[in-house]
């Protein structure tokens, strides 16, 4: 065995590839043909790498659900009146943008998980600091958050040196 690890090629050849992303060959690359238009319209409609910049989950997940319920209700060769493709690559592309910024890690473009377990007093409170503040209701909700995860307790209201943060 080499310092690289053991020779994954099976073929005769030396492929140095234990726990390296596999399986490219055998992804539906035939599906994401059917994407790539979606690709192409978004390009025409707001710019080639717009979406790059960032889109909120859920925007993402309601766009995605938007077209999966078109699916759900008028088949799977059903398609999209604006753009003439299958909605079931326009929920396909929404899916994997979503992917790709978990992926990347962009916890800022998720406006979806701090409102699970939300209470109606707690979204009100963090809603009524967000009009005065300025910020949105889910950035309030993910410092709200972070506070409890560091102990700091939810009865108490939020410090002057938070306010003053959200305030910026």
């Amino acid at each position: 065995m080499s310092n690289y690890g053991p020779n994954t090629d099976t073929s005769g050849g030396t492929r140095y590839s234990q726990g390296k992303p596999a399986g490219w060959w055998y992804a539906p690359l035939a599906g994401l043909k059917l994407v790539a238009p979606v690709w192409e319209v978004g390009a025409e409609k707001y710019a080639p790498m717009d979406w790059r910049s960032g889109q909120s989950f859920s925007t993402l997940v309601d766009c995605a659900m938007r077209h999966s319920m078109a699916v759900m209700e008028h088949g799977p060769w059903s398609r999209c009146a604006e753009s003439g493709y299958y909605h079931a690559a326009h929920a396909a592309w929404n899916w994997l943008a979503l992917l790709t910024f978990m992926a990347q890690g962009r916890t800022d473009l998720d406006d979806i998980t701090p409102y699970q377990g939300v209470t109606a007093a707690d979204y009100h409170a963090a809603k009524d600091l967000a009009q005065r503040t300025g910020t949105p209701v889910h950035k309030v909700l993910q410092m709200e958050q972070q506070d409890r995860e560091l102990e700091w307790g939810r009865e108490q209201p939020l410090d002057q040196a938070t306010m003053e943060v959200l305030e910026d």
